[in-house]
C-alpha cells in the first residue's frame, strides 16, 4: 500500500490488481511482483502472505502437482502437500448463481455475467475452494494453482453429468401407448415427434424450451395403425431415434 509495511491491506489490493478491480501502478506494480518474474499473479499473493505470517503457517511440503475436482454443485481441490493460492474462472450455466467459497485467508472475486473470476490464498492448504447454493457450474477455466513460491502442474477433473439421457421408449412394442423419459441436466430447447416409415410426421409429443428436470411423456396411436414408428428427439442442435413398433 506504499506505507513500508506488509500486511493484510497489501493482499487485498495485489488480489484487487489480479482481479482487475484495482489496478497497481508505477512502483506498487514493480513491488507486487514478489518472485521477480515479470508476472503479477496468485503466486505473488501467497508469498505475500508468507512474509506476513513470517513462514509462520503450519509447515507442510510444497505441492508439485494438483488435480482440481468439480461437479456441478463444488470445485475441490487434491494435492500432494502445500497449496497457497488459486486463480480460476467459473462458468455457472446463467447468470442466476450463487456459491459460498471456503474458509480461508483472503478470498476475493469478480462477476461478468454468467462467469466468476476468483481468487484465494491460504496459509493452510486449500482443499475446499467452493460450493454452490443456487445455480449449476458447467465449465471452469483460466486456472493457475500455486503452492508457496511457485505455479503447481495442475490437471482438471470433470464430474459433471451429461447434458441429457433419454430412456428408450416403454413398452415397445405398445399397444396403444408407450411411455418415453428424459432427464434433462440443462435448460434447452426440446422437440420429440414422431414420423411413420415413409418419413412423415405423425404426431408431436413435445415442443418448447424446457428447465432442467425429469421428464415423462406418454404417446397414445391409437388413433394410428400398426407398423413401425420413429420418435426423434432433438435437443438444441443435437438428435437422437429410436424406432417403435405397434401392434394392434
Amino acid at each position: 500500500a506504499g506505507d513500508g509495511i506488509v500486511n493484510v491491506v497489501d493482499v487485498v489490493k495485489l488480489v484487487g490488481h489480479v482481479l482487475g478491480t484495482s489496478p497497481l501502478g508505477g512502483f506498487l506494480l514493480c513491488e507486487a511482483d514478489i518472485n521477480g518474474d515479470g508476472i503479477i499473479n496468485v503466486v505473488d499473493i501467497v508469498g505475500m502472505v508468507n512474509i506476513i505470517l513470517s513462514n509462520g503457517r503450519a509447515y507442510q511440503e510444497d505441492a508439485t502437482e494438483a488435480t482440481i475436482e468439480y461437479s456441478n454443485s463444488n470445485i475441490n481441490i487434491e494435492a500432494d502437500g502445500y497449496i497457497g493460492g488459486i486463480d480460476l474462472t467459473v462458468e455457472f450455466a446463467s447468470e442466476s448463481f450463487e456459491f459460498e467459497l471456503g474458509d480461508h485467508f483472503v478470498a476475493d472475486w469478480t462477476v461478468n455475467g454468467n462467469t466468476a473470476h476468483i481468487v484465494m490464498v491460504s496459509d493452510k492448504t486449500i482443499e475446499n475452494v467452493l460450493n454452490v447454493t443456487s445455480g449449476q457450474i458447467v465449465s471452469i477455466s483460466n486456472v493457475i494453482v500455486a503452492n508457496s513460491n511457485e505455479e503447481v502442474s495442475t490437471t482438471l477433473n470433470e464430474n459433471l453429468p451429461a447434458d441429457y439421457s433419454i430412456k428408450a421408449a416403454y413398452p415397445n412394442p405398445f399397444n396403444p401407448s408407450t411411455t418415453l423419459e428424459l432427464a434433462l441436466n440443462i435448460n434447452a430447447d426440446v422437440s420429440v415427434k414422431v414420423f411413420n416409415i415413409t418419413g412423415q410426421l405423425v404426431d408431436v409429443i413435445a415442443e418448447g424450451n424446457f428447465v432442467s428436470g425429469n421428464y415423462n411423456w406418454n404417446w397414445n396411436a391409437e388413433n394410428l395403425a400398426s407398423g413401425t414408428y420413429f420418435i426423434t428427439t432433438q435437443i438444441g442442435n443435437e438428435i437422437s431415434q429410436q424406432k417403435v413398433t405397434l401392434i394392434k
